[in-house]
Parts: C-alpha cells; sequence; structure tokens
C-alpha cells in the first residue's frame, strides 16, 4: 500500500478547520442545550408527554425489564439518560 500525503495551503487547512468545525457544533450544541434544560427525572406523565407511550405501555416495558426506573410508594420515576438510552436502542434506520 501507497502512503499518500497531503500537504495543504494555509488557507485550505483553515478551511477545513472551519468545516469540520461547524459540522461538530451543529451537532453538539443543540444536545448540550437539551442536556442543560432538561429534567433529571420524569414522572409517567412526562414520559407520555415527551413520546406519547401511555402508561400501560410504559409498565409493559417496566415488566420486561427494558426500562429502568425508580418507584417510591406508588410513584414512578424515570432518569431523563435512561429514557434517551431506551429510546436510542429503538431507534430505526432506514436505508
Amino acid at each position: 500500500m501507497q502512503n499518500e500525503v497531503f500537504i495543504p495551503t494555509q488557507s485550505k487547512f483553515e478551511e477545513i478547520i472551519e468545516r469540520k468545525t461547524a459540522s461538530v457544533l451543529e451537532t453538539l450544541i443543540p444536545q448540550l442545550i437539551r442536556q442543560a434544560n432538561r429534567k433529571p427525572y420524569l414522572t409517567t406523565s412526562d414520559f407520555e408527554e415527551l413520546t406519547g407511550m401511555t402508561a400501560p405501555t410504559q409498565k409493559y416495558h417496566r415488566d420486561a425489564g427494558n426500562l429502568p426506573y425508580i418507584q417510591e410508594g406508588r410513584r414512578i420515576l424515570y432518569e431523563t439518560s435512561e429514557v434517551e438510552k431506551f429510546l436510542q436502542d429503538r431507534k430505526v434506520n432506514r436505508v
């Protein structure tokens, strides 16, 4: 295999860095804003409002062990980060 060397001009190098930085920021900034503004825990109704998943469906996933939760008496709480992971794990990428 042959090694190729790329030696850009300063302006080309700056352009590459600027494009890559913009790409990363477009992805990271909205994610960081969401994380900063979100509640650390969601109630059953918060979860339903966020996802549209009804209380019986939530219970099904809790009982199946798919959805981690905290229970204090009758009150159910979900860690927001766990809910995001639960949803991400079920994401279907179209071809």
